[in-house]
């Protein structure tokens, strides 16, 4: 999971219980407001790294990668996408959470525009588009919100790896 200020990384702890929820992301200042939101939950474990060096940082198959409002901004998705693939286990999930392609101006928040700039936007079609060369098949869109969607992309059973 690329974690940012843990807003969705602490709920994950909780889902996980058992397992390990792996929290990454690139900026410290994120990393520790992660750390911070994320403390009293024995199976966070953060990273500070690259997204796109997943599979040197994560020792271990995971069963589920999360992305959110961030996949837009990444300057090689393909290979994100790759390393992604490569640390999911057989059957693992990748969801990555996108704002709609709709001009800024259109998706407000307490009237103020949030979100990327309009010409960073990515339709579904654009998501599948870079996922599915990594070898990651897509699952369906899910409709998270006025303002986003949740690609879901699946590692085959039958994957050699």
């Amino acid at each position: 999971m690329l974690c940012g200020d843990g807003h969705f990384t602490q709920p994950m702890c909780e889902l996980v219980q058992t397992g390990k929820t792996w929290a990454l992301d690139l900026d410290p200042e994120l990393l520790s407001q992660a750390e911070k939101v994320c403390a009293q939950n024995p199976n966070f474990l953060s990273i500070l790294g690259d997204a796109r060096e997943l599979p040197v940082q994560i020792s271990e198959p995971v069963d589920f990668v999360f992305i959110a409002n961030t996949f837009h901004g990444v300057p090689d998705k393909i290979r994100l996408s790759k390393a992604v693939y490569d640390v999911l286990k057989k059957g693992g999930r990748f969801a990555i959470i996108n704002w709609y392609r709709r001009p800024r101006e259109e998706t407000t928040v307490l009237d103020q525009p949030r979100g990327p700039e309009t010409d960073l936007r990515m339709e579904p079609e654009d998501v599948r588009a870079v996922a599915e060369p990594a070898g990651s098949i897509f699952e369906r869109i899910v409709d998270v919100g006025p303002y986003h969607y949740g690609a879901i992309f699946t590692k085959p059973e039958n994957d050699k790896v």
